[in-house]
């Protein structure tokens, strides 16, 4: 299934961390949002994973599933694009 993962993430470090969690299992659209295709053991996974990183007092993370139909719907307005992880280059 599709989800959608957005989070909001105090700590820097554990943000990355998070953040390369998702992006073993998805696409980074925006900084803090992830599309990721995830069978039910992946997101069991995936959400155990974030959950030992978050500060629940402080941090949040949200799982959304989209079926087929309504992804294939999703509108967007403005600059449409994948943010890539990009290698720094010493040259």
């Amino acid at each position: 299934m599709k989800y959608i993962i957005s989070y909001d993430i105090s700590n820097d470090k554990k943000r990355e961390k998070i953040a390369k969690i998702l992006l073993n299992h998805g696409v980074r659209m925006q900084l803090s949002y992830f599309e990721c295709e995830l069978t039910y053991k992946q997101l069991v996974e995936v959400s155990y994973k974030i959950s030992k990183l978050i500060n629940q007092g402080c941090d949040s993370i949200i799982y959304c599933p989209v079926c087929k139909r309504c992804y294939k719907d999703k509108k967007s307005y403005g600059v449409e694009y994948t943010i890539r992880e990009l290698k720094s280059v010493i040259i």
